[in-house]
């Protein structure tokens, strides 16, 4: 389980939920890219609807570098820079919101600490710093003469590297290892996400098996960011089409790329080293 300080109190500035969205998954773990107000690390600013689908993260990466508003599938997102507000995603370091309202507090804790100690494991291969988690926490009352605990929520920040969103199809497999990271036992973590089809019916399964079985697991994990561009605006192109963004960069789209050796991304590797 998460352990967190009892006067430890991470809050969060949500952002509107209301809009729909056109997206694979119905219900579950959902995602929302965030960024820490002042240095502390205690109030945290979700910069945009929470999204089912991973996919719509490196959406907001490529928006935020480029300056560009992002629409498609009902989601949308304005970086809006000016004098008063600043929803760009922070690039020095990876801060992700993660729930899932269809699970109990303690179901989807347990589910994060195992996510984590996944990731950690992965990072440790990657040679990148490890994830930590904060969960978010309602304040107690203030007014009350007994002061009363803050109390946990279910929402999660998971501050990670920032290498993790160098590029699209790095991005897309840390979303897809904090979903999948449920079923992790303390195995040996390449052989984890290798054999993961075998232990879930959903579908991170079925996306890892393809990028394992064109080429890709373990060689993301051990060449990672010398896999693409040093500079993280070479990897989200400005003249990409939406559609081509959100369709083609992530970790599935890298892996076809990678059978066909034809990048879509300039200067990205679509052949196995020697």
């Amino acid at each position: 389980m998460i352990t967190q300080k009892s006067n430890t109190k991470i809050k969060l500035i949500p952002f509107d939920d209301s809009k729909n969205l056109s997206q694979i998954y119905i219900r579950g773990f959902e995602f929302a890219f965030c960024k820490p107000v002042g240095t502390n690390r205690r109030l945290f600013k979700q910069l945009h609807p929470f999204v089912l689908c991973k996919d719509f993260l490196h959406d907001v990466v490529w928006s935020s570098i480029n300056g560009k508003s992002y629409r498609l599938y009902g989601f949308s997102f304005d970086p809006a820079v000016d004098d008063k507000e600043d929803r760009r995603a922070s690039l020095v370091r990876t801060f992700i919101l993660v729930r899932d309202k269809t699970k109990s507090i303690k179901e989807i804790s347990n589910h994060i600490s195992r996510s984590k100690e996944l990731l950690n494991r992965i990072e440790d291969v990657c040679k990148f710093s490890h994830t930590i988690a904060r969960e978010i926490m309602l304040q107690g009352n203030g007014a009350s003469k007994t002061a009363v605990k803050p109390a946990p929520t279910g929402c999660f920040v998971l501050e990670g590297d920032n290498r993790w969103m160098l590029a699209p199809p790095l991005l897309s497999i840390y979303a897809t290892l904090i979903r999948a990271g449920k079923s992790y036992e303390g195995e040996d973590p390449i052989k984890f996400v290798e054999n993961l089809s075998s232990k879930t019916s959903e579908r991170d399964g079925d996306y890892l098996k393809n990028v394992k079985d064109n080429g890709l697991i373990p060689l993301i994990f051990k060449e990672n960011v010398s896999l693409f561009n040093n500079a993280i605006k070479d990897n989200y192109p400005a003249h990409l089409s939406h559609s081509v963004i959100h369709n083609n960069l992530g970790i599935v789209g890298y892996s076809k790329m990678f059978l066909c050796k034809k990048a879509e991304v300039e200067g990205w590797t679509v052949s196995k080293y020697t």
